[in-house]
């Protein structure tokens, strides 16, 4: 077990029948590799570029990350595709090098928080990672923002937007698919520790002002808009839908969560109270988790260490 606190100053960035037998008496045709049908697996792609030649992606456009340094060392494009039916778009960014490298780089996932066009994700974000990581680096609007259709359920069938950006990241001869690290900021914390729990791809997590109580947050936030917000997004108050609380309530279910955790969060968070994240701490230590949990005393929602994120990164992709 790895259980760190550690108190850091603060690094913003905003976040049988008895049936009789019938014996027949035509010949038995044995299986050949010429008869036998097989399933045509999903091509591999070689470069970003070729992202539009998987099934489920719609488009794919090479974009400015609208940070200038950044473009001078990092590709940035916008991409659309398919998730349950559903238009869903993302980022995809990788270092300029990425394709002359004699091993592949390592994959991060961003998970945006927010909801709808609500937090949706900046041009700049994925290269802001891929750079100093040295990564490959996938985002997803998820659905329900901007030109996406579907609806936004706050952690509920939407998940699977980030579970398909896995599927792609299979399919990327240039990207090392075993070497998956996840990033969740708020709300983007909920569709992290859901994918743990339901997809055994990603090697480890990255959470910032991170949710694992969603019910806390809800009576936390009284008064607020994101009451109303929840009960759209989720399908009631958690006394309504407790399932669907618990659901997205990785407190609920640490025990199903079994990679190395990187957790940030400050004591006067004013969107994700701390209480819980404490409490759900203390839950993970008692289970002997891999955890290691930065709290920060002061600096509000969304609060990271970069430089610490690019050790744990690089330990973890080894």
């Amino acid at each position: 077990m790895k259980f760190t606190i550690k108190i850091l100053p603060a690094f913003i960035f905003i976040l049988a029948s008895c049936t009789p037998v019938v014996i027949q008496t035509q010949p038995t045709i044995t299986p050949t590799a010429s008869n036998t049908p097989t399933a045509t697996p999903p091509p591999l792609i070689h470069s970003i570029e070729e992202l539009i030649n998987l099934d489920d992606v719609l488009s794919l456009e090479e974009v400015s990350s609208t940070v200038a340094e950044n473009d001078e060392a990092a590709y940035t494009y916008a991409f659309t595709y398919l998730s349950q039916g559903n238009i869903v778009e993302g980022y995809i960014a990788a270092p300029k090098d990425y394709l002359e490298q004699p091993n592949p780089y390592p994959i991060l996932i961003y998970n945006r928080g927010g909801n709808a066009d609500l937090g949706a994700v900046q041009p700049f974000v994925p290269s802001y990672f891929a750079i100093p990581l040295k990564a490959i680096v996938f985002a997803s609007q998820y659905r329900e923002t901007f030109n996406g259709t579907g609806k936004d359920e706050f952690g509920g069938d939407d998940v699977q937007d980030v579970i398909k950006l896995l599927d792609f990241a299979e399919r990327c001869t240039f990207a090392d698919s075993n070497k998956i690290v996840m990033l969740g900021g708020s709300r983007g914390s909920i569709m992290t520790y859901e994918v743990l729990r339901m997809d055994d791809r990603v090697r480890a997590a990255i959470i910032a002002g991170g949710v694992p109580d969603l019910a806390s947050v809800y009576h936390f936030r009284e008064g607020g808009s994101m009451q109303s917000i929840l009960i759209e997004r989720v399908g009631g108050t958690p006394e309504e839908v407790p399932e669907e609380y618990e659901r997205r309530s990785a407190i609920q279910w640490a025990d199903e969560i079994h990679v190395p955790l990187l957790i940030f969060h400050t004591a006067d968070d004013d969107r994700a109270p701390i209480e819980p994240v404490d409490r759900f701490i203390s839950l993970l230590e008692t289970l002997n988790k891999d955890v290691t949990y930065i709290r920060f005393d002061e600096g509000g929602h969304g609060y990271l260490d970069l430089d610490l994120i690019q050790e744990f990164f690089a330990v973890h992709t080894k």
